[in-house]
């Protein structure tokens, strides 16, 4: 007797279920949404319902909450599904009601969508993918008649290797059009394509005594420039000790020695000049040392303008006083 109460309250339980609760009631606020022309919250809730189980019956009303907010191809999927779903289900309670009021949902909107057949040319590219009005096509569904609303209908396929092909299909209420698609495959791409230089020839045959780089260009441009400011500064200084002996000479005929103080105006220009000329003829000589080395060190760290068979390039320049200027030696 025991073990009898305690099978019926555990059948009473699974029958309780909170979800099956929640769902009759969904159901039960749908049915009054619809009574009082609310066909919008009839809708959601119908479908809030069906989230937890769908049944015949509810599809049933799905459909035609659908039917009268305007979404024809929702309606028109539902209501076949209800027909086909009550029509399998034999011991189905009404189950004649709900298939002929799901027969008579779909048989409405029979002639207010319209159908699209697309068929792919075989053989079907790897990875195709078709989008109609926005959604995926399933391949399943390639070369079946798919409900579609009447109008302008968008068809968009891709495919790796393939060109994108974007069409607009006119489908017209009630009627079936069809449409064929045909992907074209991209040709491929050309493998170690050799660089190019400005001209379009290819590198390889640029002959060896042209393939010089801007860098060492620029960089030989500069020796050169220091090669010219040394020769400046060199020159500069050989002049300013020319002239500094040449005033000490003077000097030292025109001004005998005697007390300090003692000195004539022109002695003591004589003696500013020499002080002159030395602080010139030394700024010559650095300005041109320092040149004659920056130009060697540009000139080293150009790479050669020849390509890889330039002969090796040795030389020095540096200062000479006497005569005054600079001197470079080496091999070109």
């Amino acid at each position: 007797m025991a073990l009898v109460s305690m099978a019926a309250v555990g059948g009473a339980q699974a029958q309780e279920n909170p979800a099956e609760i929640a769902r009759r009631e969904l159901i039960a606020q749908a049915e009054r949404a619809r009574q009082e022309g609310d066909h919008t919250r009839a809708l959601d809730l119908a479908l809030r319902a069906g989230a937890v189980r769908w049944t015949p019956s509810l599809r049933l009303l799905a459909a035609q909450e659908h039917n009268a907010v305007g979404h024809l191809l929702d309606a028109y999927g539902m209501a076949l599904t209800c027909s086909r779903e009550a029509e399998a289900d034999a011991e189905m309670r009404n189950r004649d009601r709900v298939v002929g009021a799901c027969r008579g949902v779909a048989n409405s909107l029979e002639h207010r969508v319209g159908r699209l057949i697309l068929r792919v040319r075989d053989p079907a590219p790897t990875g195709l993918q078709v989008r109609i009005a926005g959604a995926v096509l399933p391949p399943a569904l390639w070369g079946v008649a798919y409900p579609v609303l009447p109008g302008v209908v968008r068809m968009e396929a891709t495919a790796p290797d393939h060109a994108s092909v974007r069409n607009e299909i006119s489908v017209v209420a009630g009627e079936v059009s069809e449409t064929t698609l045909d992907l074209a495959r991209l040709p491929p791409e050309p493998l170690n394509r050799p660089p190019m230089t400005v001209t379009g020839v290819p590198a390889a045959a640029v002959p060896p005594t042209v393939r010089e780089s801007a860098s060492g260009r620029a960089l030989r441009t500069l020796g050169w420039i220091g090669i010219g400011t040394a020769v400046v500064g060199v020159g500069v200084g050989g002049l300013a000790l020319g002239l500094r002996e040449e005033s000490a000479a003077a000097f030292n005929r025109e001004c005998p020695a005697g007390p300090t103080g003692s000195l004539s105006a022109v002695c003591q220009s004589r003696i500013d000049t020499g002080s002159t000329l030395s602080s010139v003829m030394l700024s010559g000589f650095i300005v041109g040392g320092a040149a004659t080395i920056a130009a060697v060190v540009l000139f080293v760290a150009a790479p050669p303008s020849r390509g890889a068979e330039a002969p090796a390039r040795a030389w020095v320049c540096g200062p000479q006083l006497v005569p005054a200027g600079a001197s470079c030696t080496g091999q070109f």
